[in-house]
């Protein structure tokens, strides 16, 4: 399970005028801007492919839009999503400060594929411990029990290079969660 949300984009207008820098091309710009919305023109979606596709010296543009948004997963997604260090800070909520403040539920966790099984009867029993320990108030056992499946929440900021790099390395991955987070990417991110 992945929620993405609080998507907030900006520097779209700065990131336009700076790929049109280096041939000083800016007269050729017909991309328009209102308040909410950026309308991209011909010529300049035209120049953007094009530096995209001469690699990633050429499209340093997307460097300058940045992209801050919520991210809820499980902890073995985030794993994988620290691999992606350069470019992106993220504060996350904090195990250390509230895993005490309340029992755990099932939707604490992604647990979609052990509902029904032997995997359903592990994490039941798990929750059940962890529980005990949270009454107990016993935080660093709670915290070495917890499974890999734990939700966390964080609030990322990258920019586009980086978010397009994700894409390019996970929009096939494996695990379903890299899938949709890579299909919110295309969809629900502007341009």
């Amino acid at each position: 399970m992945i929620v993405v949300s609080a998507i907030e984009v900006s520097g779209r207008e700065a990131a336009i005028r700076a790929m049109r820098n280096p041939l000083k091309s800016w007269t050729k710009s017909d991309t328009a801007f209102d308040q909410t919305e950026a309308y991209i023109g011909i010529n300049d979606l035209k120049l953007g492919m094009e530096l995209i596709s001469k690699g990633t010296s050429h499209c340093k543009f997307r460097r300058l839009i940045t992209a801050t948004f919520d991210v809820t997963a499980p902890e073995y997604w985030w794993k994988q999503f620290d691999t992606y260090k350069v470019g992106t800070v993220a504060c996350s909520t904090s195990t250390m400060h509230t895993l005490l403040s309340r029992e755990l539920h099932w939707d604490d966790f992604s647990a979609e594929y052990v509902k029904g099984n032997a995997g359903a009867f592990a994490l039941n029993e798990t929750i059940k411990v962890i529980n005990e320990l949270i009454r107990k108030r016993n935080l660093e056992a709670a915290i070495q029990l917890l499974p890999m499946s734990y939700l966390y929440t964080r609030t990322v900021s990258t920019n586009y290079e980086a978010l397009a790099n994700m894409y390019k390395q996970r929009n096939k991955h494996k695990l379903k969660e890299w899938r949709d987070f890579c299909d919110k990417l295309a969809t629900d991110f502007p341009w």
